[in-house]
């Protein structure tokens, strides 16, 4: 069965590989050096660092057969990488997520920001996905300036290799106008928009949880579901998909459990207060399955594969869901080994078809 793995997670070393994809400006504001060091001087407290959030997995978030022979960082060595997940589960496209921009919502400076969101787009794009055209690349732009983040789109967007645009977490919901220049620019370029949890927290950004601070990454990670239902509810509350019909978003990480429900409170709200947002001309239930789809990882582990049938069912699984293996994280899903009971036609769905439609393939 033919396979698009619409999450995976290429990783930096160093920020010395962004050296020469960076204006002499910025290698000096943020002291990006040449070559890497046993002692990295991009770790001193004056020298810039990628915003992190609070919170941190127990074990550490990475798969330790992921590290390369040679040493490094999961996910940070392209042989490696489509050695032993393209070529082992016969990936035909994967989209590359950047596993180190997660927080970069987060830098106060979106000027900065944009600066270091370009150079990591044009590594992953030089370095990863010319040297393999199975990869395709999600370009970050930086969510504080719009207009900085719409020349981003303009710079790469026509690019063989790009096929989404990513936007890190935020303090902002995503159904506020204050994004529409991006959602002009992505779908003027027929980009979708992908939206991936982990900048919670990150930086200057507020957790994203609707009472108080959570102690436990237990916590966190259980709670993921309530940033996706937050924003999705806002795209359409807020008229998004009435203004720009063509887009679609990609929310990856967030699960999916939660849709069926969210989609039958959101429509019966609609029935008696659709006066307050007299621009939807349809039930909200009817643009998320038409303009918004969810990465399979994490798998929902129901009691029984049953009870996990019937949700997709619920889900209309077959034109929502898009498989994603979350390649190389500790929760990594393995496409041999879930979705056992499903028909094939409906595994063709997840696992290829609608990435492909979505992405244009």
């Amino acid at each position: 069965m033919k396979i698009i793995d619409c999450d995976v997670h290429p990783r930096m070393n160093s920020m010395s590989q962004l050296h020469p994809y960076l204006t002499e400006e910025w290698r000096q504001r943020m002291g990006v050096q040449t070559s890497s060091k046993g002692s990295d001087s991009n770790t001193a407290r004056n020298v810039f660092t990628i915003p992190k959030r609070w919170y941190f997995h127990p074990h550490g978030a990475e798969r330790n057969d992921a590290i390369p022979p040679d040493g490094g960082r999961p996910g940070s060595d392209l042989k490696y990488f489509c050695e032993k997940h393209l070529d082992f589960f016969e990936i035909d496209h994967a989209i590359m997520i950047s596993g180190d921009l997660f927080g970069v919502g987060g830098l106060p400076d979106a000027d900065m920001a944009a600066a270091f969101i370009s150079a990591n787009n044009d590594w992953l794009l030089h370095e990863w996905a010319e040297k393999d055209s199975r990869l395709k690349l999600a370009i970050n732009v930086g969510p504080r300036d719009p207009n900085l983040a719409v020349q981003e789109i303009e710079r790469l967007g026509g690019n063989d290799s790009v096929v989404q645009v990513q936007i890190p977490e935020f303090d902002v919901l995503l159904g506020n106008r204050h994004f529409y220049p991006i959602y002009e620019a992505a779908e003027r370029y027929g980009l979708p928009i992908g939206f991936h949890g982990a900048g919670e927290s990150a930086g200057v950004n507020t957790p994203m949880s609707p009472v108080g601070i959570p102690s436990y990454f237990i916590e966190v990670h259980t709670g993921m579901p309530m940033i996706g239902q937050a924003h999705v509810i806002s795209l359409v509350a807020e008229g998004v998909f009435e203004r720009f019909p063509k887009l679609k978003f990609v929310f990856q990480e967030v699960g999916y459990a939660w849709v069926p429900s969210v989609m039958w409170r959101f429509d019966q709200e609609w029935k008696s207060m659709r006066n307050e947002v007299p621009w939807l001309t349809k039930p909200p239930s009817e643009y998320i399955l038409e303009n918004v789809r969810f990465t399979t990882q994490p798998i929902c582990e129901a009691p029984d594969n049953l009870q996990h049938m019937q949700l997709l069912d619920m889900l209309h699984a077959d034109k929502t869901l898009v498989f994603s293996s979350d390649y190389p994280h500790w929760d990594f899903d393995d496409p041999r080994k879930i979705f056992t009971g499903l028909s094939d036609q409906v595994k063709k769905r997840i696992y290829f078809e609608s990435a492909a439609e979505l992405y244009d393939f």
